[in-house]
């Protein structure tokens, strides 16, 4: 690696969603203002991140990071504090580790071929199906399906799960 971090890029579609959340949240002044700092094309989720410890550590860059955090009022702040410490200064990751939105708004979807194609999905957004979300309720919900216990439990002989995390408590030794 040639930087502390490695992300998936985003762009501008990404940067102008989170330009329009800070809007709807109400976000304050301060996040607004560091917001127009950054280059949209150079924006990351910070959900899925490669980090080499040692320039981490090296570099100071947790204490910068809680100061920026500080200053957003809680609005994405590690999401923002890191694009702001980073701005362009890190590795670009390959899309597929970082297929996000995976429990946002079932009208939050991606194209097939990008889920078919994607090495990591990232349940980012209020849904998951682990928490007890009931499943088959989602667009998404066919591909965590599959991760579900496959052996004979209690949660299989008394009748289908109702919530993902139900079949794995159920089936945990």
């Amino acid at each position: 690696m040639a930087h502390a971090l490695a992300a998936v890029p985003e762009g501008e579609c990404c940067f102008e969603h989170a330009q329009r959340m800070a809007e709807l949240m109400g976000a304050n002044a301060s996040a607004h203002s560091l917001l127009r700092e950054l280059n949209p094309s150079d924006w990351f989720n910070s959900g899925v991140l490669v980090l080499d410890l040692d320039r981490w550590r090296g570099g100071g860059i947790t204490h910068e990071l809680e100061r920026l955090a500080a200053a957003t009022e809680l609005f994405y702040p590690d999401q923002l504090a890191l694009n702001l410490m980073f701005g362009e200064q890190y590795d670009h990751l390959d899309w597929r580790w970082n297929v996000h939105g995976m429990g946002g708004p079932g009208e939050y979807r991606y194209p097939q071929r990008c889920v078919d194609r994607a090495w990591l999905y990232h349940w980012s957004g209020g849904r998951k199906p682990w928490r007890g979300s009931p499943l088959g309720t989602h667009p998404n919900d066919r591909l965590f399906q599959p991760y579900l216990p496959r052996r004979p439990c209690a949660a299989r002989t008394s009748g289908a799960p109702r919530k993902a995390e139900d079949a794995i408590d159920a089936c945990a030794e």
